[in-house]
């Protein structure tokens, strides 16, 4: 990014063009944050670095599933994720899947609300 902030992933700047959303969070095995830049880092750290370090794939296949619940909207909303790794000889690779409920009829409340207090239809 051209921020004062750089972003890292495994240690290494990301590319050029990177967007965090392209990170399924179920491929992130942790987030380290350093506030304040070292004489090993480049000027685009200035203001710290985000190093988000990615899970390893493992030398043996791997499936994982997650369940979840959230109450949004006055109602339950469901979620669930699953990541699926594997190593055929030198290649490996991993496959994350993420799905969630999502109440668009609430939005469309708010945002009539909004646009109507506005004095527009």
């Amino acid at each position: 990014g051209s921020g004062y902030t750089q972003i890292l992933i495994n240690g290494e700047p990301a590319p050029s063009g990177f967007l965090l959303e392209q990170i399924n969070p179920a491929q992130v095995e942790r987030i380290e944050i350093q506030k304040a830049a070292t004489a090993d880092q480049s000027t685009q750290a200035v203001a710290g670095s985000i190093n988000i370090v990615l899970k390893t794939v493992a030398k043996k296949r791997q499936a994982s599933v997650k369940l979840g619940v959230a109450y949004s909207t006055g109602r339950p909303t469901a979620n669930v994720s699953a990541l699926y790794s594997e190593r055929a000889g030198d290649l490996s690779y991993s496959l994350p899947v993420s799905a969630y409920e999502y109440d668009s009829s609430a939005e469309m409340k708010v945002s009539r609300y909004v646009a109507g207090s506005l004095g527009t239809v």
